[in-house]
């Protein structure tokens, strides 16, 4: 992380680790030697005093060409973690129907844009406990972080509403806590004409952060899920299927925040109406033969069509049933359940009591950020409060290896919102521009008639 960019190389760091030569990584990605032989090809329990062990254990060349004349090496660090150091564990790109969407099209998070790194906001001290930034952040290291969340940055906060109040050192000022708005310069956001519940029931990142919603949420590439750092091309369809924005309320505050979500996949055991999962590497060993496996025999079998999925899918539970000795082998993906039906290499779709073991699974999002005149609602209220308003009418739909998925999901569901309610509350949003001009119009009225009304009064005076 603190290498000047460009001189640590994450590829031979990812390639390093694929070997699992976990403890030679560094070597490799500093780029001081190069790093042969591989850890993961030698058996579990081998006698590591054999020597035909021994040559098989990583060993390093290294590169004369970096050390000085007294054994001695250089690496240029810097204090502050450049942004291509983050990116690569951090990046994302969106995914639409015509496949990855061209770099060259989108502007950044505002902040980048604004010449700003990012442990300006994501900071941390040796410890390394960085900084996450979402509001009512309780930092480990006992320290107030309530100023480098959004709301906290760009409108400040008092004492009593930060996280650490109660354990925070009597000695310190509020100078030094710094709970004043305007950190970095930061803008204080005037939002004229906003409701303040708005600020009780959103976060800010739900109007400023994530893709524009639009009528489906879109599929998000990251590049810890999928690589995005690694050789080769990617075309948007690679598994997990991830999507956002997810509109929801957030398990820390409550507050309706854009999430990434995801379905989960996987084998598993049901057993009294109750599905739990299975151990990923035994269920590899006794599936290879019916499912042929190969390293990407994931994406091979989310290719396949119904006919041969369950075909395969139902080979793969007879042979966990039959190996793995479990009482009713299930495959979980999209939403769904299935095992195997009464016919041969046919499924069928079960029912679960503990449907949290299938539903979605959702993280917040806070990036990338969008300027003022991109934010939901810059256009007006109607923007949101309207019957299509997108932070309650786009839907997300389960996505994963099976072909078949359960059916879509709205976001004011997803929110535990009345249909019906929001209908009913949209209708005086639509009305409001009218009553406002009506309002208008009564009160020029009224103040013509009372004018009229003092005219004669006025003349008799001046008379």
């Amino acid at each position: 992380c603190h290498a000047k960019s460009g001189a640590y190389d994450f590829e031979r760091r990812r390639e390093t680790i694929e070997d699992e030569n976990f403890a030679w990584a560094p070597t490799a990605a500093i780029r001081i030697g190069d790093v042969s032989g591989s850890v993961s090809r030698m058996k579990a329990g081998v006698d590591l005093d054999d020597e035909k062990v021994q040559a098989k254990l990583p060993k390093v060349e290294y590169d004369d060409r970096r050390f000085g004349i007294d054994g001695t090496v250089f690496f240029d660090l810097v204090r502050k973690p450049e942004n291509n150091s983050c990116y690569q564990c951090h990046s994302q790109r969106t995914v639409s129907d015509a496949g990855i969407d061209a770099r060259w099209n989108h502007d950044q998070d505002v902040h980048l844009r604004a010449g700003m790194n990012c442990v300006d906001c994501h900071r941390n001290g040796i410890d390394h406990q960085t900084v996450r930034g979402f509001e009512g952040e309780k930092h480990p290291a006992g320290v107030a972080a309530t100023t480098l969340s959004c709301r906290g940055c760009h409108m400040g906060a008092s004492e009593s509403t930060d996280a650490h109040a109660d354990e925070l050192d009597d000695e310190l000022s509020l100078t030094q806590i710094a709970f004043r708005a305007g950190r970095l310069g930061s803008p204080f956001p005037k939002h004229v004409g906003l409701p303040p519940v708005h600020f009780e029931k959103l976060s800010c990142t739900a109007c400023h952060s994530g893709p524009i919603p639009g009528e489906e949420a879109v599929g998000l590439m990251t590049s810890l899920a999928h690589g995005l750092g690694e050789k080769g091309h990617r075309s948007g369809m690679e598994l997990p299927s991830i999507q956002g924005p997810v509109f929801a309320k957030a398990d820390s505050n409550g507050l309706v925040t854009p999430h990434r979500a995801m379905w989960p996949a996987y084998w598993g055991e049901l057993v009294d109406g109750k599905v739990t999962p299975l151990p990923p590497e035994e269920v590899y060993t006794n599936t290879r033969r019916a499912l042929r496996v190969r390293k990407d025999f994931i994406e091979e079998l989310s290719d396949k069509g119904r006919e041969e999925f369950d075909e395969k899918v139902a080979a793969a539970l007879a042979a966990i049933q039959k190996t793995m000795e479990v009482e009713q082998a299930v495959y979980v993906s999209t939403g769904l359940v299935f095992t195997r039906g009464e016919e041969e290499g046919s499924l069928v779709e079960v029912a679960v009591e503990n449907q949290e073991a299938i539903e979605m699974v959702r993280w917040p999002m806070a990036h990338n950020v969008r300027p003022a005149g991109w934010a939901l609602g810059a256009t007006g209220c109607l923007e949101c409060h309207s019957d299509d308003g997108r932070v309650f009418t786009s839907t997300i739909t389960p996505k994963g290896p099976a072909p078949m998925t359960a059916d879509p999901i709205n976001m004011a569901s997803i929110q535990g919102l009345d249909e019906a309610t929001r209908l009913e509350w949209n209708q005086l949003f639509g009305g409001r521009k009218m009553f406002k001009v009506l309002t208008a119009a009564s009160l020029i009225v009224l103040l013509l008639a009372a004018v009229g009304s003092c005219l004669p009064t006025i003349r008799s005076r001046m008379e």
